[in-house]
């Protein structure tokens, strides 16, 4: 019973931030759109810090609650889980051809910014004030970033326009096609209802069973996570095919309110993210004593590759669309923020708790940070020499990954590093 309810408690907390996470970033932009800030900033600089908004988030509630393997687990975890499993499967089944120029400098950052911060944390403390320094390389992606992004809008040349028009007819038919494959199906809407129905079923079993574990406060949290979840897969997909809105005038009101929608998801996401990051770091760490393994295992692994699930879902989606540069550049640009944020903000609320620094373990240490610098090294550095991304570099992260993942459970059993 005990496995049951770590099992289900961990996959409400997966689920809430996936999906509350998504319901921030739509937020987010409108909030950024209707404050005039320019479309160029906000892909630049909104999108990419909201998208790494749940890594950040689990990472900081395990170090204010003291439990440092996690927060440090999980952020390197969902950077070498990134681009030894998510950038892998895109070189592995489409590689392409790349522009230089466009890759040579965040790929340098990235790699810099990981061995920076490998070196911040030698000492097995990564002291807050030093960790300040991978704000630099941070600063310069986003300002990178944005100059980037303002270069797209500046006005076309002939030749750009020219080649713009030629490609008009093409751009309407792939847009009119993804807008009907976005339009979701009688089967799809059920699967959704279904889904809504057996979280609610799962979560109200898990209160009653295990009543006695729970304090006011986490009822209340695992009761707004079902509401939130039910609402999000059940509620919106019986009311779409009711077609309330042809038939009540409150409902039509409220769903073209775009204040009122995104308000609704404003408050939805962050309620959901903080109470799923809450869920994930408690029960995981649960997970981790009944497993009889460090929690690092499983922030290494189960935690880092479930907030990574998004990005997941976005590459296959990019591969199966022949579109795998752009699934590249933005797993670059993630985990350049991941590595340059979440541990030197750990760092900073273990000093607020009255600790020197983010302690950091011997398995980050000899095994996490190595792997990851390596993977990403293999990942991204063999392409500004090639000029492209190529197969066997899918070939190499993967098996990378697969390596690093056995020796995880090999450390786990105490048979390594013990």
């Amino acid at each position: 019973m005990e496995y049951f309810l770590c099992i289900a408690l961990l996959v409400v907390g997966l689920l809430l931030i996936i999906k509350c996470g998504d319901y921030f970033v739509d937020a987010a932009i409108w909030i950024a759109e209707v404050s005039h800030i320019p479309s160029f900033i906000i892909g630049a600089t909104v999108v990419s810090f909201c998208t790494t908004l749940p890594e950040l988030i689990v990472s900081s509630v395990a170090a204010a609650n003291g439990q440092t393997e996690m927060a440090v687990g999980n952020a390197i975890g969902s950077v070498t889980a990134n681009t030894g499993l998510i950038l892998a499967i895109t070189m592995l089944f489409t590689p392409f051809a790349i522009n230089r120029k466009d890759y040579i400098l965040r790929n340098l950052l990235l790699v810099g910014s990981v061995a920076l911060l490998f070196i911040l944390c030698i000492s097995g403390v990564l002291n807050p004030y030093l960790s300040i320094l991978t704000f630099i390389p941070l600063i310069v992606f986003m300002w990178d970033n944005i100059k980037n992004a303002k270069k797209k809008e500046v006005a076309p040349t002939q030749d750009m326009e020219k080649e713009h028009n030629e490609s008009l007819d093409n751009a309407a038919k792939e847009e009119k096609a993804e807008e009907e494959e976005e339009e979701p199906t009688l089967a799809s809407r059920i699967v959704n209802i279904i889904a809504g129905f057996a979280l609610a079923a799962v979560g109200i079993v898990v209160l009653v069973l295990f009543k006695e574990r729970f304090t006011a406060l986490y009822v209340v949290q695992i009761v707004t996570a079902l509401i939130i979840l039910a609402f999000g897969l059940s509620i919106t997909q019986i009311a779409a095919l009711l077609k309330l809105d042809e038939k009540s005038e409150f409902v039509k009101k409220v769903i073209e309110s775009d204040i009122v929608v995104n308000l609704v998801k404003l408050v939805a996401g962050i309620a959901g993210i903080v109470i799923g990051s809450n869920l994930l770091v408690d029960y995981g760490s649960a997970f981790a004593i009944l497993l009889n393994v460090p929690e690092i295992i499983v922030a290494v692994t189960i935690v880092a590759i479930g907030t990574s699930l998004p990005e997941l879902i976005t590459t296959i989606n990019a591969v199966i669309k022949k579109n795998s540069s752009l699934s590249a550049g933005n797993i670059v640009g993630a985990n350049i923020i991941d590595v340059c944020l979440i541990l030197p903000v750990c760092a900073i609320i273990a000093a607020a708790n009255g600790a020197t620094g983010l302690l950091v373990t011997k398995q980050s240490l000899y095994l996490d940070f190595p792997f990851c610098l390596g993977i990403i090294a293999v990942a991204v550095l063999p392409p500004l020499f090639t000029k492209k991304f190529e197969r066997w570099q899918g070939f190499a992260c993967i098996a990378l990954y697969i390596t690093y993942l056995v020796l995880c459970v090999l450390m786990g059993q105490g048979i390594i590093f013990n």
